[in-house]
């Protein structure tokens, strides 16, 4: 599993779910009510384990899930704390991305950009 993306991990585990690619690495996945802005955490240890905020919505669960995997890929080792304020941003920084690529792809430069994307 060393080294694959998210993206390879989601056409290995058939669905586009963090909780279950999560459970293919090993991740556990506990829910729990974390106070303050707190949505999700990781802290490394003898076993692999998500925090997520118990209280707080489905959609904003996976979100973070995502956002927790994606730093564990990246390093398992390194501790991970993921906040509202953080996926407000990741929602403004996405939004953003859509509006200037719906742009480029509008213009002249479009047949210039080759493998640009943006998931939904």
């Amino acid at each position: 599993m060393e080294g694959k993306t998210i993206e390879e991990l989601l056409k290995e585990v058939g669905e586009n779910s963090p909780f279950k690619i999560s459970k293919h690495l090993g991740v556990h996945v506990e829910y729990k009510d974390i106070l303050g802005d707190v949505v999700g955490m990781y802290i490394p240890g003898k076993v692999s384990i998500f925090f997520i905020n118990s209280s707080e919505e489905y959609e904003v669960q996976e979100k973070v899930c995502f956002q927790l995997l994606a730093k564990f890929i990246g390093n398992k080792e390194l501790s991970s704390c993921i906040t509202k304020q953080d996926i407000l941003h990741m929602d403004r920084s996405h939004q953003i991305l859509t509006r200037m690529k719906n742009f480029i792809l509008n213009t002249k430069f479009a047949p210039l950009i080759v493998g640009m994307t943006i998931n939904k």
